[in-house]
């Protein structure tokens, strides 16, 4: 029997047609994988926020190890210890800690830029880079990121402080005092003392201090003349600041200004006789003064009888302010009843009125130098 002939040239055929599909398969494939790792460039499968999410909370348990220690012991703080001002910024710095990207900074810089953010505070600012040591061993789209630096605005913590008091009287912070250093007004004047400033010009004035570099909220401490712990009243005046005279001083001005206003009163209700009650009172007044020329000016229409009778009830002297030089400003309340003709019920009024005396002490006697009133009927 005859035996077949095997066809090798169609055997040859598919081995040529299967190398070639073998070789433009190759190709095809790398150069799918070329395009791919090109489109894997431009997509990053690593972003900075998962390294500043550690960050943030390596912030939140250890966030004095990352500088912020350094940072406050290296800033001003004359009023206040190292050690304190770490504690105080350390409480301050308690609550929530979180991040945002800045606008504008973008990966592809490969230098990210975050806002550190305290409860609602920003307090500081870190950078994110990429790690360049792991460069070579992986794409680099794949390279870790970092934190590079931070940078904490802890001036942003800072409190300032500003407090007025006497310019006689001493302000303390932290038990140290407050030098003249740190006077950001002087000469203000006493708000019950204003009428008085340009007849004397010695009258005590106030000043006012500002303090800055403080952290936390610190209060200053006032002492006065005596080294007593002074604590101001906002609801009163500035008279709280004036220090009343000893008690002989007071005992002899009371005794003065009771006899004055006893005779001046009597003066003003315009009842008796006026030469013989103006005698009465020359021994109160300083000869001479502008008070003594009203005196005999109002003389002249003393004969206009506006009261009917007159009876002094007693005085209370309120307040004493030493201006110095024997000078004295006294506060005094009288008690008078008075009959007006024609006037209510007979013309009856009980009276209690203000005085502001000026008076002088020469030693042997206290005379007025002038007086004001504040009439308050009743």
């Amino acid at each position: 029997m005859a035996r077949r002939k095997k066809n090798t040239h169609g055997a040859g055929v598919y081995a040529t047609f299967l190398i070639v599909y073998i070789l433009v398969l190759g190709v095809v494939i790398v150069f799918g994988l070329s395009r791919l790792w090109e489109y894997a460039k431009t997509v990053d499968p690593v972003e900075p926020e998962s390294i500043m999410d550690v960050y943030i909370e390596q912030l939140k348990t250890n966030v004095f190890e990352q500088g912020i220690a350094q940072t406050v012991a290296a800033m001003p703080h004359e009023f206040q210890s190292n050690e304190e001002c770490v504690q105080i910024v350390e409480d301050m710095l308690e609550g929530d800690w979180s991040y945002r990207r800045r606008p504008g900074s973008t990966n592809e810089s490969g230098y990210v830029e975050y806002d550190l953010i305290c409860g609602k505070n920003l307090v500081g600012k870190a950078v994110a880079v990429r790690d360049e040591s792991k460069r070579g061993t992986m794409p680099d789209n794949q390279l870790p990121w970092i934190v590079q630096s931070n940078e904490f605005y802890v001036t942003g913590l800072y409190t300032s402080l500003r407090v007025t008091a006497p310019a006689s009287y001493t302000v303390r912070i932290n038990d140290i005092p407050v030098g003249e250093e740190y006077i950001v007004e002087r000469g203000i004047q006493y708000d019950v003392l204003k009428p008085y400033y340009s007849q004397y010009p010695d009258l005590p004035t106030k000043v006012t201090y500002e303090v800055d570099h403080l952290f936390g909220v610190q209060e200053p401490v006032v002492y006065d003349e005596d080294g007593n712990i002074f604590v101001y009243d906002e609801t009163k005046d500035d008279m709280q600041y004036i220090k009343q005279p000893d008690a002989e001083t007071w005992a002899k001005l009371e005794a003065f200004a009771i006899a004055f206003s006893e005779q001046y009163k009597r003066f003003s209700a315009g009842t008796g006789d006026a030469a013989y009650i103006i005698n009465q009172l020359k021994p109160y007044i300083v000869e001479g003064s502008d008070l003594e020329q009203r005196l005999w000016m109002a003389m002249d229409g003393y004969g206009w009888a506006h009261t009917v009778s007159y009876t002094f009830n007693g005085a209370t002297l309120n307040s004493v302010i030493d201006i110095g030089s024997g000078f004295y400003i006294m506060d005094v309340t009288t008690e008078t009843t008075v009959v007006y003709p024609n006037k209510g019920d007979n013309g009856v009024l009980h009276e209690f009125d203000g005085l502001t005396i000026i008076a002088r002490d020469f030693g042997d006697s206290i005379r007025a130098v002038t007086v004001e009133n504040n009439r308050n009927e009743s």
